[in-house]
């Protein structure tokens, strides 16, 4: 990790935006509701060597789960190529797609926290 300070991390996902009318990434800490319990859950567990990476995981999968879990909104539809007629889509949400890498995505968030705390959590 670099210490440039930057101001929020970066996990992508892949949403639909339906203004748009197409499949974009989405930086999952764009959303502020999540990043701030984020922040709240780093402040009140990096201190504590014992149990403090476990109860930090804890937090921040809650909240995934509040955000990000069995919303329209952040849910897509995956097809297989090419589309066959009874082939049934997957329907995959943020929280999903996050739990596909978790240990990676919580390691990098501890990590992240750790080496580059923002400004804004100071």
């Amino acid at each position: 990790m670099s210490s440039n300070n930057k101001e929020s991390p970066e996990w992508y996902a892949i949403i639909e935006n339906v203004n748009a009318k197409r499949i974009e990434k989405y930086n999952i800490f764009n959303h502020a509701g999540f990043l701030n319990d984020c922040d709240k859950a780093w402040i009140n567990h990096h201190k504590d060597s014992e149990n403090g990476f476990s109860k930090f995981e804890k937090e921040v999968r809650s909240s995934l789960l509040y955000y990000f879990w069995s919303k329209c909104e952040w849910e897509i539809l995956v097809y297989g190529f090419p589309y066959y007629e009874n082939f049934k889509p997957e329907k995959i949400d943020v929280f999903d797609q996050v739990m596909m890498n978790w240990d990676r995505f919580i390691n990098y968030l501890w990590r992240y926290y750790k080496y580059d705390t923002p400004k804004r959590v100071l």
